[in-house]
């Protein structure tokens, strides 16, 4: 039994059996990155809500909890953007004033340098105050300028559509 420890093989063995816990850690922790940093990079489906007071809320469903104090009710959390128009990026809603659930094709998301992200209809296209198209027409035109967008800081003069698209368009402007 000296003689193995004298060796030093023990020693070897609990040497590689620390690097492979050390490798599994490594691999573990690069997982736990790319799955919880990945979908930043693939945008969620927007969805439109109608509460049972009429009031419709569009947006990209961020989290989901049970309501405090009411157990068995639920609540989601919206990202509905639009900063400069509401004040908020998030709203509350709570899931049994939902009356209905939907997610149109036609609701974009639009990345912007400032008052966070557009979140609604592509209504119509201008080039340089000129109407380029309109309707279901105008996602076409604007997918096909797309590569036309320019990075942050600078304006996207081509897309003129009373705002200037800075940081990339994205969104889920095809949802079969």
């Amino acid at each position: 039994m000296s003689r193995l420890w004298k060796s030093g093989e023990p020693f070897i063995w609990l040497t590689g059996g620390a690097l492979a816990i050390a490798l599994l850690m490594v691999l573990g922790l690069i997982g736990l990155i790319l799955w919880n940093g990945l979908g930043h990079f693939w945008p969620s489906a927007v969805l439109q809500v109608t509460l049972e007071d009429g009031k419709v809320l569009t947006g990209q469903v961020v989290e989901r909890e049970a309501i405090p104090g009411k157990p068995g009710e639920y609540r989601i959390k919206l990202r509905v953007g639009n900063r400069d128009l509401y004040g908020a990026d998030f709203t509350w809603v709570d899931e049994a004033q939902i009356v209905k659930r939907a997610y149109p094709a036609d609701l974009a998301v639009i990345g912007r340098t400032e008052w966070g992200p557009l979140i609604g209809r592509v209504v119509e296209l201008r080039d340089r105050g000129e109407v380029v198209a309109r309707g279901p027409a105008a996602v076409a035109a604007l997918r096909d300028r797309l590569p036309d967008v320019k990075p942050a800081g600078q304006v996207a003069a081509g897309l003129g559509a009373a705002i200037a698209v800075g940081l990339l368009v994205y969104r889920t402007l095809t949802r079969d």
